[in-house]
């Protein structure tokens, strides 16, 4: 018996080791399977770890540069300011002064007054005759409404006169003297036109225009007409509005 039984373990044998070497081959290639699965799934998170601090590193860099943007032009201002600076400067230093003849030019010298149309119409014919000079047009009217308007036109009121000092009064008076070489300039004048007009409101406006003329006895022999710059029309206008107030009192 012991015979047979060594026998049929040695018949036996071959089978068994066959048997244990194949599943021991299946369970390690199972496992390499498992292990290769894990790997598989590993990597991935590792990808998508490595990828969240790249898009973060992305998106400090896109809000540094767009901070970049933001700061430069602020830097640049204040150079364009200062490269701006000089230009104006030198526009400012270009400005000419106006001279003092010319501190009283106007292209138009008016007036509004809220007294009555023959208080205004008194004082400008008064203030007229203070200055020595006489009227030599005078004309109103009354409109379909009942408001006055009219014009009052002054004489050339001589303000100057002989060759030797009158060409300085009359630079001193002028907006631009006529240019005239070796000119000898023997009187200079001014004439004032007053427009008058009632307004329904019952205020009364006045335009003042006034014209400067001089005789050239040397080289033209004629009367020359040019504009004021401003001084006697202002004086007019300070003159009506003190001869106002004189009119008020008296009545």
């Amino acid at each position: 018996m012991k015979y047979v039984i060594v026998i049929l373990l040695f018949l036996f044998l071959p089978f068994v080791s066959q048997q244990f070497s194949k599943s021991y081959v299946i369970l390690a290639q199972e496992e390499e399977l498992k292990e290769e699965e894990e790997v598989k799934t590993k990597k991935p998170e590792k990808k998508q770890e490595e990828q969240i601090p790249t898009q973060k590193k992305a998106d400090e860099q896109k809000k540094a540069v767009e901070e970049k943007k933001t700061v430069e032009p602020q830097k640049d201002e204040p150079k364009k300011q200062k490269e701006q600076e000089p230009e104006e400067l030198k526009e400012e230093g270009t400005k000419e002064e106006i001279p003092d003849r010319l501190k009283y030019y106007k292209e138009k010298y008016e007036a509004k007054y809220d007294k009555s149309f023959d208080i205004i119409w008194k004082a400008i014919k008064k203030s007229i005759g203070d200055i020595n000079c006489q009227i030599t047009q005078e004309k109103y009217n009354q409109s379909d409404d009942g408001l006055y308007k009219g014009t009052i036109k002054s004489d050339f009121c001589v303000f100057s006169a002989g060759s030797d000092s009158t060409f300085d009064v009359l630079k001193r008076y002028s907006y631009e003297l006529p240019v005239i070489r070796g000119g000898v300039w023997l009187n200079g004048r001014m004439q004032y036109t007053f427009k008058v007009l009632e307004e329904s409101g019952g205020s009364v406006s006045m335009v003042l225009r006034g014209e400067l003329s001089g005789f050239e006895n040397f080289v033209t022999h004629e009367v020359h007409f040019w504009k004021s710059n401003g001084i006697f029309e202002t004086k007019m206008l300070e003159s009506i509005k003190s001869n106002i107030e004189v009119l008020m009192k008296k009545q």
